[in-house]
């Protein structure tokens, strides 16, 4: 199970984008199930990951309480995997499976979250978003403003926070990438597929 945040679907080749070339992404489809009426429960980040891992819907967010250490209290259905809940990988590890999870999503390891559960093996690939990977140096106010639009630097929210804090707390996490190969998406693609 692939699972890319925000990517459109009329984006990609193998749904019959002719413009933008993804080759390997294509040829994944050729010798995969390609989904063309899927819908989903709920799209935000963390609620679609619990539905694909359980199976179980969870939209309307009924369930939705605050949880210690969680950026999105106040936001429904950013909660844990139930502990009720079996999961794909509990179920696959009982019929005789190993299982692995790669991320760089750092929701998914937030205190008690519990996504990773059931998995023989995980690897989290740290760094992004809010993710307290690096405590410093903080980036000068100049630098933070090189990238935030200056309509987020009046106080509009972010994810979660004021945007300017999402990108100081980003900045120092990827302070030593230098190339195309260091940043999430190759660092979790290569350790898949090793």
């Amino acid at each position: 199970l692939i699972i890319i945040d925000t990517l459109r679907q009329d984006h990609v080749g193998c749904y019959g984008n002719r413009w933008i070339k993804t080759p390997y992404l294509d040829s994944l489809a050729k010798e995969s199930v390609l989904f063309t009426h899927a819908y989903p429960d709920s799209l935000p980040t963390l609620q679609v990951r619990r539905v694909l891992q359980t199976g179980c819907r969870i939209f309307p967010f009924l369930d939705h309480k605050g949880y210690k250490g969680n950026l999105f209290v106040g936001s429904p259905g950013w909660g844990p995997v139930s502990e009720e809940r079996d999961t794909i990988a509990e179920i696959l590890q009982s019929h005789g499976y190993r299982t692995a999870f790669i991320t760089d999503t750092y929701h998914q390891f937030k205190p008690s979250e519990n996504f990773h559960r059931g998995f023989d093996e995980w690897t989290w690939i740290r760094g992004q978003e809010h993710d307290a990977y690096r405590s410093g140096p903080y980036p000068s106010r100049e630098e933070i403003e090189r990238y935030v639009p200056e309509n987020l630097r009046k106080g509009e929210r972010g994810l979660g926070g004021k945007f300017t804090d999402f990108i100081g707390r980003y900045l120092p996490n990827v302070a030593d990438r230098s190339s195309e190969e260091d940043y999430f998406p190759a660092q979790v693609f290569r350790e898949g597929a090793r």
